[in-house]
């Protein structure tokens, strides 16, 4: 019961505040929520954001207010959310403000992905001076807010034949297979956003201790940039 007041009272106080700093200006500080726009993923039009924090203790509640450029990008859903994770969400269409306030029974591991944010956009892009305004806390506590990158859905639907790379298979148990062209730079991520491969033109990727799930593959070309979603599954 007092945790759901606890809840409702940092909402409301959540819903009445944000600062007017612009995103690429943030106070550095050791707890920083992050919105990695390079790590983001195309769904068509619809593009999302994972959410991750750094923080040098165990982290129990997370809250965010974002106000973003309408014209350009509008807000779906959330996705990918952190088991256990107890949030509420709203879009104050007067102030064109989103806000969420969260928590968390067991805490979440600092570097933890704790959902994705999901937006149709107008223009097939999402970059960080889409993002405005922006306040953050982790732990009740304000933080550092950092939002980075850019993400053209264009580019990765019109590149060149020489910069085309293949990935294979998906779903995949043991091992992914690149095919290219062209030299590429490879990164693959886990959904916590951990690095969990680098390599300039692999052929193969050994996959047989990583974990089940999902993993988020991007493939750097020339003038070009190629993201995957992937799945893996029990062998």
């Amino acid at each position: 019961m007092l945790k759901g007041i606890f809840k409702a009272v940092w909402f409301f106080i959540l819903l009445s505040v944000v600062k007017t700093s612009t995103a690429q200006h943030f106070v550095s500080s050791t707890d920083t929520i992050k919105l990695d726009l390079n790590q983001s993923f195309f769904d068509g039009s619809d593009v999302e954001i994972p959410i991750s924090i750094q923080s040098s203790s165990t982290i129990y509640s997370i809250d965010l207010a974002l106000r973003f450029n309408t014209a350009r990008i509008v807000f779906d859903s959330l996705t990918n959310v952190l088991n256990g994770l107890q949030y509420l969400y709203f879009l104050n269409p007067i102030d064109s403000i989103w806000r969420i306030t969260s928590y968390h029974p067991n805490g979440i591991q600092p570097g933890s992905i704790a959902f994705n944010l999901r937006f149709a956009t107008t223009s097939n892009e999402v970059c960080a001076y889409d993002f405005t305004d922006a306040e953050a806390f982790v732990n009740g506590d304000s933080s550092a807010c950092q939002i980075t990158g850019c993400m053209n859905n264009l580019s990765i639907q019109s590149i060149d034949a020489v910069d085309i790379t293949k990935v294979f298979p998906n779903p995949f148990i043991n091992q992914l297979f690149i095919s290219s062209d062209s030299p590429v730079l490879v990164q693959v991520y886990d959904t916590r956003g951990k690095l969990v491969f680098e390599a300039v033109n692999p052929k193969t990727i050994d996959t047989g201790s990583w974990h089940t799930g999902m993993y988020y593959l991007n493939v750097f070309g020339y003038s070009s940039k190629q993201a995957y979603k992937l799945l893996k599954l029990l062998p």
